[in-house]
């Protein structure tokens, strides 16, 4: 196990065992001793948030055993799968996510696993397991499970020696905050083996510094006097290894500062309300003042037909900042949200387990305080998008502008093709800035060319077409796409068949216009060659 001496993982669980594939109705949790020698079990823990279970004094397990446990109720139903220990309680698992820990006689984490069904294509539901594909990565919250693929549903009592390392990657430092008047918590996307170099500036001096959370992934540096609540400071850290055998390159570095007591300027700046077939809502929040905002004092919620506030939700529970300046997507799917996105900042998502309803053609989305006080709402139209987008879905609202009034419909504009119809988590596509000369450049960056364009407002619908110097056309570039004010093309030199062309001189040709009537042509010759 890569920066940890393991000798317990956890390696298989089948959360919702009805309706039964062929194995027994029943939850279970798999543990296999990936150590070189016996492991006595007592003292080994293994639980939830709710409940903690001690595994029996008498079971010994040899190097490479494999332990299936289970409620005591149901251990007969397992024993001819392999070793069995019943215990009660049993940390029973949540269909619908959980997370799962396994602790050592001293009270450390060893390994923690968070359960979300979403993440498994219907994976450990109707009696299908998941497990874990490469037992080496067990200890990252990155660890490779996937669906059990065995005809039974799972294989219980099986030992997967995981003999190829999986290829997965964590970017290092995520954010840190202060925790009251004496700590500083760091935040990590992966767990942390051995910690590094700590500095920040202004000057902080610290006690000490610990490890902690169920995924090794939280550094607590413990203060020798308290920081300057007006001030923003900046802390760098450099030389962390991590679960996954990386040292983050360089030097990562997170904001920090004290939140102001009662949040304001806080807006919501994107909303995606009508996402496409197998996605999800998000929401975008941006600092548009001079205090950092304290994310777990800030809720969304909705309203329902008589206009009362529902479905309020809170989406932090640490108290991680949202800085002057910055922006915060919230949403409940982080993977799918950087695969349809092309997330630029990671650390900028902030993942929940649910949004507020917002319908998809009307409704409010509401930003409120801890007192119910409603800092920002946004009464969203469907009909508030361009008008010749005929289908919404997976096309986000985004605000023009920071002080633009978030109740009318020209503060807002649709997401624009060139950046997926979506900005979540920077700077918005569809922005107002002063108005200036309209520009069209095309520069030839093998093995491309780029055609950046540059606009005096937003809205414009416009089409690139390609011609060979025979008047030809072959190739379709763009075709009526909305875009924002500026952006940018790659031609890869291919016809629309994806066929290479020969080499010679072409002309690209722009046409756009804008609803006010206002029509753009520009002409640019480029030559090609192989």
């Amino acid at each position: 196990m890569y920066g940890q001496a393991f000798q317990l993982v956890i390696t298989e669980l089948l959360p919702d065992p009805e309706p039964a594939i062929g194995l027994p109705a029943e939850e279970f949790i798999e543990l296999t001793n990936v150590s070189d020698t016996a492991v006595t079990l007592g003292g080994w823990k293994i639980g939830n948030s709710r409940v903690a279970a001690i595994l029996p004094d008498s079971i010994i397990l040899p190097a490479g055993g494999v332990l299936i446990c289970c409620k005591q109720s149901a251990a007969p139903l397992f024993t001819p799968y392999g070793k069995t220990a019943g215990l009660s309680p049993f940390p029973a698992i949540r269909n619908d996510g959980d997370t799962i820990w396994l602790k050592s006689p001293d009270g450390k984490y060893v390994q923690a696993i968070a359960y979300d069904p979403s993440r498994y294509d219907g994976a450990g539901s109707g009696g299908r397991s998941v497990e874990l594909a490469d037992w080496r990565m067990a200890c990252s919250p990155y660890a490779p499970w996937q669906t059990s693929q065995a005809a039974a549903g799972g294989s219980p009592g099986v030992f997967t020696t995981g003999d190829v390392i999986s290829s997965l990657a964590a970017s290092g430092l995520q954010y840190a905050f202060f925790e009251g008047d004496s700590c500083i918590v760091l935040t990590f996307d992966d767990g942390i083996v051995t910690t590094g170099r700590i500095s920040t500036a202004p000057a902080l001096f610290w006690q000490t510094v610990s490890v902690e959370g169920p995924f090794s992934n939280l550094v607590r540096i413990t203060l020798q006097r308290a920081p300057d609540s007006n001030q923003l400071y900046t802390i760098s850290t450099a030389g962390f290894s991590t679960c996954l055998s990386q040292d983050p390159s360089g030097i990562q570095q997170a904001k920090l500062g004290k939140p102001a007591f009662r949040p304001e300027q806080i807006i919501i700046n994107e909303i995606l309300f009508d996402p496409p077939a197998g996605g999800t809502d998000y929401i975008e929040l941006f600092n548009n003042g001079n205090r950092p905002a304290d994310l777990s004092a800030l809720y969304l919620s909705g309203r329902n037909s008589p206009g009362e506030i529902t479905g309020v939700r809170t989406f932090s529970t640490s108290h991680r900042c949202l800085f002057p300046g910055d922006y915060i997507v919230i949403s409940p799917d982080a993977r799918w949200l950087s695969r349809v996105y092309g997330i630029r900042f990671p650390g900028n998502i902030c993942p929940v387990p649910s949004l507020p309803s917002w319908p998809n053609g009307g409704g409010h989305a509401v930003l409120l305080r801890a007192d119910s006080s409603i800092i920002d709402e946004v009464p969203y139209n469907a009909g508030w998008h361009h008008p010749l987008i005929s289908n919404p879905d997976g096309i986000a609202l985004e605000k023009i502008r920071f002080d633009g009034d978030p109740r009318e419909a020209d503060s807002w504009a649709s997401g624009v093709s060139a950046t997926g119809f979506g900005t979540p988590g920077y700077g918005n596509a569809q922005s107002a800035v002063a108005a200036g000369k309209q520009h069209f450049e095309v520069t030839v960056m093998p093995p491309d060319c780029q055609l950046r364009y540059t606009f005096d407002r937003n809205n414009m619908i416009f089409t690139i077409r390609i011609y060979d110097w025979n008047g030809r056309m072959v190739k379709t570039l763009a075709r009526n796409d909305l875009c924002g004010m500026s952006g940018i093309y790659h031609w890869n030199g291919r016809d629309d068949r994806q066929l290479p062309l020969r080499p010679g001189p072409y002309l690209i040709i722009l046409e756009a216009f804008h609803a006010d009537k206002t029509v753009i042509r520009s002409r640019k010759a480029v030559g090609i060659s192989w």
